[in-house]
């Protein structure tokens, strides 16, 4: 069987689905403003005038989401999951949309894999019709209060090493005839495997790279 593995965060969707989370959370006063102007803005401010590093950014930004969403109740936060996805989901990048109907079309699976909260994910994956998905859990009491425990899924380690137990269950399929949709697994996925196909891949960043410096207003 074929898989087609697609990371969410800049490779399908054109932002991130936790900032675009931890936004909505604001809007609707369900977070505290004053923590994001404290923790964040300087980190975003840097990036954004192209002098700090976005990797700063965003641990700032997902330390300050992680400690803010602490004590949050499921029903409020699932509410605001489903607006995320309604208003944002659609925001993607064309090659990537075009390349999860071809596999679909083709009878291949479409995973989703992405370091963004599973509550999310699993929305954006129901959304695209992928056929499975995998992100970073976030972790509930037996109240369905969220408590600030998480198993992350936002480095190439985790994400290879829930592409193998995919690999490893029900619906086997070999490793060689997947396509990886996500820069930093290329190398990793190279150290393993001896024949994966790259050629989707790089007409993705190609396609990514051109929208975001010809036309960064799309962004």
């Amino acid at each position: 069987m074929i898989a087609a593995f697609f990371d969410i965060d800049g490779t399908i969707f054109r932002n991130s689905l936790l900032t675009e989370h931890f936004k909505k959370l604001i809007k609707y006063d369900l977070l505290d403003f004053s923590e994001y102007d404290r923790r964040v803005k300087e980190a975003f401010k840097l990036w954004d005038e192209r002098v700090g590093n976005y990797d700063n950014y965003l641990g700032d930004l997902t330390g300050t989401y992680v400690d803010a969403i602490k004590g949050l109740p499921t029903k409020y936060n699932d509410f605001v999951a489903d607006k995320v996805v309604e208003l944002k989901g659609n925001k993607v990048y064309a090659y990537t949309r075009k390349m999860i109907k071809w596999h679909k079309a083709q009878g291949h699976l479409v995973i989703f894999i992405s370091g963004s909260p599973d509550f999310l994910v699993s929305r954006m994956a129901k959304k695209w019709n992928a056929d499975d998905f995998c992100g970073s859990t976030y972790h509930t009491d037996k109240s369905g209060i969220l408590t600030g425990e998480i198993s992350p899924m936002w480095d190439s380690k985790n994400k290879l090493k829930s592409i193998h137990k995919f690999c490893e269950s029900d619906t086997v399929f070999d490793m060689a005839c997947a396509d990886i949709f996500q820069f930093c697994l290329i190398f990793d996925c190279l150290k393993c495997c001896c024949r994966i196909w790259f050629l989707h891949f790089f007409c993705c960043v190609r396609e990514i790279f051109i929208d975001r410096i010809i036309d960064p207003g799309r962004i």
